[in-house]
């Protein structure tokens, strides 16, 4: 578990939620993220020199629409890069992501709990990946981990994800509203 932090600034707001992690075997999947696999595919959806990732995502409500698919598919993308997918051919690597709360952050938060559950799983990885969600204000401010309704009355909201390499560049970014290259590279 770990804390809340906070950083002072003038335009950098950089408290973050609290964060907790609990790992191991699960009696029933019902947290945010679990993994199924390696496991056995169909035939017709099996790729003979790498597993196939698969995710699925679904609200508390039960009810998901566009916006959930398009994440889906994104978290799929991150997933599948960053898996060593030519390690278990012909095999299923499956995410399964409940959306318990969606309080800004959802698709940062999706991707560090798929991360960690891979871990968990024993899945091999490439990188270990980490993502953030910024908020850019209007008056140029940003907000490190914003709630949705900082993300509502802001310009831009962008969702970072990085890997541990000898790069700075981001292994997923995502981007809505309006901004400039700018805004976007300011530092502290």
């Amino acid at each position: 578990m770990m804390d809340d932090v906070e950083m002072k600034s003038s335009d950098l707001d950089t408290k973050t939620r609290l964060i907790t992690f609990e790992n191991g075997l699960l009696n029933k999947a019902d947290g945010s993220a679990n993994v199924n696999g390696p496991i056995e595919t169909r035939v017709q959806n099996e790729k003979f020199d790498q597993a196939v990732v698969e995710v699925q995502l679904r609200s508390a409500s039960g009810v998901s629409g566009t916006s959930d698919r398009w994440l889906e598919h994104s978290l799929e993308s991150v997933f599948t890069t960053e898996i060593l997918v030519y390690m278990h051919p012909r095999t299923r690597i499956k995410l399964n992501f409940v959306i318990l709360n969606d309080d800004g952050g959802v698709e940062s938060a999706a991707i560090n709990a798929g991360c960690m559950a891979l871990i968990n799983a024993g899945v091999p990885l490439s990188n270990m990946i980490c993502a953030v969600t910024a908020a850019i204000n209007k008056d140029n401010s940003i907000v490190i981990d914003p709630t949705q309704e900082i993300i509502d009355g802001s310009d831009s909201c962008h969702t970072f994800a990085f890997g541990i390499s000898e790069s700075d560049s981001p292994v997923y970014v995502n981007s809505v509203g309006t901004f400039s290259k700018e805004q976007v590279r300011k530092k502290k």
